[in-house]
């Protein structure tokens, strides 16, 4: 299955100035009273700040009232994101129905054949039982030196025993009936299950095709850059020089999918925050594309760390 691709966008490419911040829970969109309250947001941060300067052993953030503002803004989905969605829960809707007859087929083909094998034997003695009452039947019409008392119970024996297998018959005309429907529903369900997988690879290619160039920002750091010039004369020439200064303002995350999600968007902006650029390699916090194992478990790689060492 394909996944959404996150994309974690800081503002500024060039981090001139890396230093120690503040941070302060900001507003929490009223759309997000359901998943996070304020206490749990402080408490995750708590969390991030344990984690990221027990790796990097250095204090680069703590929390305080006064801090730079984390706002959770919500931000209506794009229409190709709601239909990339709609695509996606389609998608794990066919993968449920697979699995569920995944579940079905091994049992109940085990069935069916148990059962096959059983009309299989109690037919054939059926038929061996027919077979010995029409001899039966024909040897008695060979016969014409009955007594009318020996061919009256004769004829209502053999009216007995026929009426025993006709009985004995329709039984098994049922019994043979019931395993056809149950192969006709099974047959039906292998028939359900092949258009659900053709389904499934159909959808999954779309949805490979409208991701690839979909990218949804998670989470984004705003700060404002400074550039001053000062310009003297030196030895008689005109000497002119620049300084830039970048002062952040506020962190804002626009959705997440788990907590584990929030933690790692979080913690990746915070770095920004404190002056840490994008780095290019697989696995790492600050990719601009959000790893799956930072999600699952936030820890800085050894690039993270050299990126910070060389920035902070």
């Amino acid at each position: 299955m394909v996944s959404k691709i996150l994309l974690l966008i800081f503002i500024f490419t060039n981090i001139l100035f890396a230093s120690f911040e503040y941070v302060s829970v900001g507003n929490i969109d009223r759309y997000y009273n359901s998943k996070i309250s304020t206490e749990q947001l402080k408490s995750l941060l708590l969390e991030i700040e344990e984690d990221l300067e027990s790796q990097l052993q250095t204090n680069i953030f703590d929390l305080s009232n006064n801090g730079k503002p984390i706002n959770l803004v919500y931000v209506e989905p794009s229409l190709l994101e709601k239909r990339i969605e709609r695509k996606i829960d389609l998608l794990k809707s066919k993968q449920k129905k697979i699995n569920q007859l995944q579940e079905y087929f091994p049992k109940n083909q085990k069935i069916i054949n148990k059962e096959k094998e059983l009309f299989k034997k109690e037919n054939a003695l059926l038929n061996s039982r027919i077979k010995d009452f029409n001899s039966y039947v024909k040897e008695i019409n060979k016969k014409r030196n009955f007594s009318n008392e020996q061919f009256k119970r004769i004829k209502a024996d053999i009216l007995s025993t026929k009426k025993k297998l006709d009985i004995e018959i329709n039984k098994m005309n049922r019994y043979r009936d019931d395993i056809k429907r149950k192969v006709n529903k099974f047959n039906t369900k292998v028939n359900s299950f092949n258009n659900q997988i053709r389904e499934y690879k159909r959808l999954s290619k779309e949805i490979e095709t409208l991701t690839r160039g979909f990218k949804k920002v998670k989470g984004m750091t705003f700060g404002v850059k400074e550039i001053n010039t000062k310009t003297y004369f030196k030895d008689g020439k005109r000497v002119q020089e620049k300084t830039q200064k970048q002062r952040m303002d506020k962190i804002e995350i626009y959705g997440f999918s788990s907590m584990g999600e929030l933690k790692a968007v979080l913690a990746h902006e915070i770095l920004h925050l404190v002056g840490l650029p994008h780095i290019n390699d697989k696995y790492s916090l600050m990719n601009s594309v959000m790893q799956e194992n930072q999600i699952k478990n936030l820890k800085l790689t050894k690039e993270d760390i050299k990126n910070f060492r060389k920035n902070f």
